[in-house]
């Protein structure tokens, strides 16, 4: 049977968490932290669900603490306040979830069930992103990180990386896994269109609106929505977003009583959206509310161990949905694994599926091989890069996260080691 350990000091609450989730599993409580050390290190949990604020201390501060005694213990935070800064600092310690209290009995079920169950999903997620790289095994914990929670994302990577194909993953991973995933094209939707097509329209709202329409939030209500090419909307539309999302109310175009919709928002962007902000393209404001965990997608020129791996799942895919076969010889691998690919994945399935449909694997030998031209001290500089990467991130992981001691195992400043994990996108 499961076992849960709740450690929670509110007598009544912690007695609710107990009769609410009992029929799941074997359940141990414990009021303090002192207790719930003690708990873990006798025994492993399946789920431990930890108050932030007890008396002998701050439940995220010991989540570091719980996970190298046992990295299969999935820790939730509980805390009486939302607070999205507090949430990450959550999430990026280790924790899966980040919930405020008081939590709907229906709704503390469905997650619990849920996180009982994710070792199905982590297998569909290993499925799901093909490849073996470091990068890749980062992704996969951001995302599983991500879609346990239910705070904004913003994918940026250039065009072909798989960002609509990831924010997808998030949706199906996550908690409004049955709920609507809507897409929002911000490249398609003619601005003076923008608000009746999110917002919706009551009857006689404008010249032609002749019967009243929903918009896509109201569609959406409980479940995703997808903005993609965010980085495409103009400022005018940018501002009347940004007001739904600080309130998630809007105005139907000729109403004058306010909606409200539930909707996770995930967005994505091509062009660099701090960029954009400092061009004065895109409103400070709506960037910071949008991206409060960003996930940033390489392009495949600089993820060349995943192309063999990418090759062999695309072409499956393929093969079945065609119900054709065709043998991929290791010279063709070797093209392949050459070429600098700069339409990302999605000229790699576009290829393989001329090669499928059409039985050539000249379309393969034409293509050009790519040729690594820089200098000395461009590749100086990548090795350099990648030496810093793998020495933060060893140095973050024997610290358990703490920058501060991290600084002093480096020899450099606490200062230049935030820039530096900024600069290199590392997650900490």
């Amino acid at each position: 049977m499961k076992k849960i350990l709740i450690v929670e000091d509110n007598p009544s609450f912690r007695l609710f968490l107990k009769e609410s989730l009992n029929e799941f599993a074997s359940i141990k409580e414990a009021s303090n932290l002192n207790e719930g050390m003690k708990c873990v290190e006798a025994e492993k949990f399946d789920l431990i669900i930890l108050d932030n604020k007890l008396p002998d201390g701050s439940g995220i501060d010991y989540v570091s603490d719980i996970i190298k005694i046992s990295t299969e213990q999935k820790i939730v935070i509980l805390t009486a306040y939302a607070d999205i800064p507090l949430a990450i600092k959550a999430i990026k310690s280790g924790a899966i979830d980040f919930w405020t209290k008081p939590i709907d009995y229906d709704e503390l079920r469905k997650r619990v069930k849920r996180i009982l169950e994710s070792s199905i999903l982590e297998t569909e997620l290993t499925a799901m992103i093909v490849g073996d790289s470091d990068y890749i095994r980062d992704l996969r914990k951001t995302i599983k990180h991500i879609a346990s929670t239910d705070i904004n994302v913003v994918i940026t990577g250039e065009s072909g990386t798989g960002k609509d194909f990831i924010a997808k993953t998030i949706h199906r991973l996550s908690m409004r896994n049955a709920m609507k995933f809507t897409i929002i094209d911000c490249n398609a939707i003619n601005n003076t269109l923008f608000e009746s097509e999110l917002f919706g329209s009551l009857k006689g709202a404008y010249s032609g609106a002749d019967e009243t329409r929903e918009g896509k939030l109201e569609i959406a209500d409980k479940g995703t929505v997808y903005f993609d090419n965010i980085d495409s909307l103009n400022i005018q539309m940018q501002g009347k977003l940004i007001r739904f999302i600080e309130s998630g109310e809007f105005y139907s175009l000729g109403a004058s009583k306010p909606k409200r919709v539930d909707v996770r928002i995930i967005a994505s962007a091509c062009n660099d959206l701090e960029s954009l902000c400092k061009q004065g393209k895109f409103r400070n404001d709506l960037f910071f509310r949008l991206n409060v965990y960003p996930v940033k997608l390489l392009p495949l020129r600089e993820r060349m161990n995943d192309i063999h791996s990418l090759i062999d799942e695309i072409y499956r895919l393929k093969s079945s949905m065609l119900n054709r076969d065709f043998n991929i010889s290791r010279d063709m691998y070797e093209k392949m694994e050459q070429y600098n690919w700069p339409g990302n994945i999605r000229e790699m399935g576009n290829l393989i599926e001329r090669v499928i449909v059409n039985q050539d694997k000249t379309i393969i030998d034409a293509l050009p091989i790519f040729k690594d031209e820089r200098g000395l001290k461009e590749k100086v500089k990548v090795v350099t890069k990648e030496m810093e990467i793998d020495e933060i991130k060893s140095a973050l992981i024997k610290t358990a996260g703490n920058k501060s001691k991290a600084a002093k195992i480096l020899k450099i400043s606490y200062r230049n080691l935030l820039d530096k994990i900024k600069e290199y996108g590392i997650n900490e």
